[in-house]
């Protein structure tokens, strides 16, 4: 018979490997949306240290092109004030809703769309990251009320603090206001940014734009958001090659 010595340890890595495993058996990952839904977002916002920035960006739009089994295809639109389209503009992404990946090959942690009917407590994909939908209540859009999901999270680095603030229609999965706040250690600065659904047909129809629709004071736009990771990840290779 053996001699369990590290009998402790034993159960502490036991206890360890079925915490990791109960997220996956928490809930059905499965699409909410259908093809033909979209989510057109506006009111973009944009502070540096508290004072308001003019941002370029009009609108961007996505459609759900697409639904097969666990992947939903989504076409980006948008448009800039003066017009012209966004680099983005006719690009077309698939989104893995259970394995939380972005064309089979890149990790989305804050994506434009999640699982359908998730509740509060459930794990969001990909499962490593440790997300969960911390909140599940009832907002108000378009004097429509909707069952809306929230990720709330931190990070920081070495270089930066960022909150996020994500908010996802519970029935589709689809985000509707998205939020960032982004602090640079370094200078001290803090930059915020928000938008939120200006037009959109979750509901079965499609629902006018509206102009005035209060969205979060902090937010992140998919472009802007984008940008700030690829400066800090040009600084962290400027300090490895120094």
């Amino acid at each position: 018979m053996v001699e369990l010595k590290n009998k402790p340890t034993l159960i502490l890595t036991f206890v360890l490997i079925m915490a990791s495993v109960a997220p996956i058996l928490s809930a059905d990952y499965n699409p909410g949306v259908t093809v033909g839904q979209y989510v057109k977002y506006g009111n973009i916002t944009y502070t540096v240290n508290g004072s308001e920035s003019q941002v370029s960006v009009n609108w961007t739009k996505l459609d759900v092109t697409s639904v097969s089994g666990k992947n939903v295809t989504i076409l980006t639109t948008g448009q800039f004030k003066n017009g012209s389209p966004i680099p983005s503009n006719g690009s077309t992404s698939i989104y893995n809703i259970e394995t939380g990946k972005l064309n089979a090959s890149m990790d989305y942690t804050y994506g434009v769309i999640i699982a359908g009917n998730l509740s509060e407590g459930d794990a969001i994909p990909p499962l490593s990251y440790g997300f969960i939908v911390n909140k599940t209540e009832t907002r108000t859009y378009f004097g429509v009320n909707r069952t809306v999901n929230i990720l709330e999270t931190t990070y920081s680095d070495s270089s930066y603090d960022n909150h996020w603030l994500l908010v996802y229609d519970k029935i589709t999965g689809l985000m509707l206001e998205s939020g960032l706040e982004n602090t640079e250690k370094a200078t001290h600065t803090t930059t915020n940014t928000a938008y939120g659904v200006v037009e959109t047909t979750i509901s079965g129809s499609v629902i006018p734009e509206l102009s005035s629709l209060p969205i979060f004071g902090t937010g992140a736009l998919l472009t802007l958001v984008a940008i700030l990771f690829q400066k800090r990840n040009q600084k962290r290779r400027a300090r490895r090659l120094a």
